[in-house]
């Protein structure tokens, strides 16, 4: 008998009881991370939030473009790419939408939240950005997105849509908008 087949009963036991599993080499959770990448419209390299998804190929989510509310946006990219990589890991992701709104304190704000009909998002955990006071939110995050320049986006209420009765709030479906993205780039290639 060949000497692997000997052994190999016990290297598997060995490998079971320290935890590993055969599922453990595939990673299930995207990698998110911050790089520089071509606006669109004007082609400047900016931080860019970028996912690798179930394809393994990246793609660009948010463009950092401008500084806002102070933060250089190198530093607000890899901040977020943090809290959306956190978001990946507790498998809250695919559930999530961003959205619109105004903080507790009534600033302009774009955030994560897992429904429609949530409301607030001021923690740490959701805030993407918060604006100052009079700026549009509903701008920020379409040029956020480039989404005027990704005209090859099929532009549907699948990923964008208003919920609201008094102030229509905007809302992302983040990975049908993700998805729509790849979709894209993959009928360009």
């Amino acid at each position: 008998m060949n000497v692997f087949w000997r052994y190999f009963p016990l290297a598997f036991v060995v490998m079971l009881s320290n935890g590993f599993t055969p599922q453990q080499g595939r990673t299930e959770s995207p990698k998110v991370t911050c790089q520089i990448e071509s606006y669109p419209s004007t082609k400047q390299k900016v931080p860019t939030t970028m996912i690798q998804n179930g394809t393994a190929n990246l793609v660009p989510f948010i463009y950092w473009v401008e500084e806002v509310a102070g933060e250089k946006p190198l530093e607000r990219c890899k901040e977020v790419s943090e809290i959306i990589q956190a978001r990946y890991d507790d498998k809250t992701w695919s559930r999530s939408f961003l959205r619109t709104g105004k903080s507790s304190d009534n600033y302009p704000i774009i955030c994560f939240v897992k429904e429609p009909k949530d409301k607030a998002c001021d923690t740490e955990r959701e805030l993407i950005v918060k604006l100052k006071r009079g700026e549009d939110a509903e701008r920020v995050l379409d040029k956020m997105l480039a989404r005027s320049y990704r005209t090859d986006l099929k532009l549907t209420g699948e990923f964008r849509f208003y919920y609201g009765e008094t102030h229509r709030e905007v809302y992302i479906h983040v990975k049908k908008f993700i998805e729509e993205v790849e979709r894209s780039r993959t009928e360009r290639q």
